[in-house]
């Protein structure tokens, strides 16, 4: 369940963030948080009853978490500030995203959940494409490409509980 209320509210954050710094009219900004919230609430009901996690992986997965996301903190701060000195803070929305995409690839690894893969590789690609794009849409078409992206995630995770509970 923790990883539905994370992706999700970055999932929101992206979303927001798009609006925001894309200057679509405001009152867009709420379809973001409003699918998470609903997206949480669902994850919540279909959970319910889903054994919970050892503790041992638990305690791993919160390592990874925190390792990977202390990287990506870094990698963000250090491109923002490269980006601000060269001049090129239009750039900022697809470095961060292809960062964001990379920070996935650990986590697919070693938490394990073979979905951020797939999730890690189309953030990369969002960013990667919208450095093609001209820098006034950069940010609306990669915060809501990259919301979509996450919020599909937590439907994938979403499914696996459902296959798992189907017998052979």
């Amino acid at each position: 369940m923790a990883a539905i209320v994370f992706l999700s509210f970055f999932a929101a954050a992206w979303w927001v963030g798009g609006v925001q710094f894309g200057h679509a009219p405001v009152g867009l900004a709420l379809v973001g948080p409003v699918i998470s919230v609903l997206l949480v609430v669902f994850a919540r009901g279909r959970m319910k009853g889903e054994p919970a996690r050892a503790p041992a992986d638990k305690k791993r997965a919160g390592r990874v978490l925190a390792l990977a996301g202390a990287g990506e903190g870094l990698a963000m701060f250090v491109a923002a500030n490269v980006l601000l000195n060269l001049g090129r803070l239009d750039d900022l929305f697809p470095v961060c995203a292809v960062i964001v995409g990379l920070h996935f690839l650990p986590l697919a690894k070693w938490i394990p959940a073979p979905i951020y893969y797939v999730t890690g590789l189309l953030l990369v690609l969002i960013g990667l494409g919208g450095l093609a794009l001209d820098a006034a849409h950069r940010p609306l078409a990669i915060g809501l490409a990259a919301a979509v992206v996450l919020w599909g995630s937590c439907l994938a995770r979403l499914a696996k509980p459902a296959a798992s509970a189907v017998p052979a």
